[in-house]
């Protein structure tokens, strides 16, 4: 069973995102320090790929599309709980493995 989506889940996301930018750009200005086909090489491969996969406009599936798609999920139950009451009781099923 996975943990329970809630806003907790997109507040951790969104703090572990904001660390690994700041680390990412630390781990820049270092390889800038070093220079030549190290930094070059850093800055066009490894750095580049982690950027893109936290937060790429253009990724498919990067961090910040995580991110999103479960403030969508979150969004559409509240949604759908103002709707239909009876869908906390299909939730509350799922949770507890269909019983």
């Amino acid at each position: 069973m996975g943990k329970k989506i809630d806003q907790d889940c997109v507040d951790a996301l969104m703090e572990i995102k904001s660390k690994i930018l700041e680390l990412i750009g630390e781990s820049r200005e270092i390889v800038r320090g070093v220079g030549g086909v190290i930094g070059e090489r850093a800055e066009a491969y490894w750095i580049s790929h982690i950027e893109d996969a936290i937060e790429s406009e253009f990724s498919m599936g990067s961090m910040e599309d995580t991110i999103q798609e479960i403030k969508e999920s979150l969004k559409d139950k509240k949604e759908r709980l103002s709707e239909d009451p009876e869908f906390l009781n299909d939730i509350k099923s799922i949770y507890e493995g269909g019983k």
